[in-house]
């Protein structure tokens, strides 16, 4: 999780634990929360839905924001106390939205992606390739930091904020998932890192190479063998492979 959202959990955290903050459960107003913490109005938004997904929040529309009654006092004071591993329905329908953002969000990048977006993409690639090079017992969560910033920067190229942001908000949900998926993954497939590294050199030729068609496709393949990790991890539900099982004839090319 990347510092300036742990930073805004942990304020929101404070505030929770202010006596006069949470009034029969509820908290204040996004508008009255910036005010008391100081944080940027969208940095609390993508606060709030990660400790939603953890659990800590209960979040209801015009209702306002609650905390979750189901936890009561076991809510942890820091987000360093906070589970690694999300509710697996929240999880669950966390990967459904990847699977729907991102493979489109890779054609349109392949369209769209400048020498700056490339610079970015390569630079990512080169990273991962030293990672994987250099082994080591930092190499799972390196390599998931880096996936990270890979992922986010092809939605950087699409150059739409509004896609980006809702990305953010998603991938935010599944990032300390994705580091223990890369502990776990290589205990039942060694060659697992290897083939998603190729993966991801594979999707940043296509947006490189400006094809949108091969991009989306690639995509498609990737998330979909994230997907099933995670289904062989129990991270989510079998029905959240939403490519490989429940729009297997709208979505792959039959050679993936």
């Amino acid at each position: 999780m990347n510092e300036t959202r742990k930073n805004a959990i942990n304020k929101v955290m404070d505030l929770i634990h202010t006596d006069g903050t949470v009034n029969g459960g509820k908290l204040p107003t996004e508008r009255k929360l910036c005010e008391l913490t100081g944080i940027n109005r969208l940095v609390l938004r993508e606060a709030l839905i990660a400790m939603e997904g953890m659990g800590i929040l209960d979040i209801r529309g015009r209702l306002g924001i609650f905390l979750n009654e189901s936890r009561g006092e076991e809510i942890a004071y820091s987000i360093e106390h906070t589970p690694i591993w999300l509710p697996r329905e929240m999880l669950s329908k966390a990967m459904e939205m990847r699977q729907i953002i991102e493979p489109a969000a890779a054609a349109i990048a392949a369209a769209k992606r400048s020498d700056d977006d490339v610079a970015k993409l390569v630079e990512c690639i080169d990273k991962m390739v030293l990672i994987r090079k250099q082994g080591g017992e930092n190499e799972a969560n390196d390599g998931a930091y880096w996936n990270s910033v890979l992922h986010g920067a092809i939605l950087s190229a699409t150059a739409n904020v509004m896609l980006s942001r809702a990305h953010e908000s998603v991938a935010s949900l599944i990032e300390k998932n994705v580091s223990s998926m890369r502990v776990h993954m290589p205990e039942r497939h060694p060659e697992w890192r290897g083939m998603i590294l190729d993966e991801h050199r594979m999707i940043v030729r296509a947006i490189v190479n400006s094809n949108p068609v091969q991009a989306k496709y690639l995509m498609e393949c990737h998330i979909k063998h994230s997907a099933e990790s995670m289904m062989m991890l129990g991270q989510i539900n079998p029905d959240a492979d939403l490519i490989g099982v429940v729009l297997p004839k709208q979505s792959l090319n039959p050679i993936c």
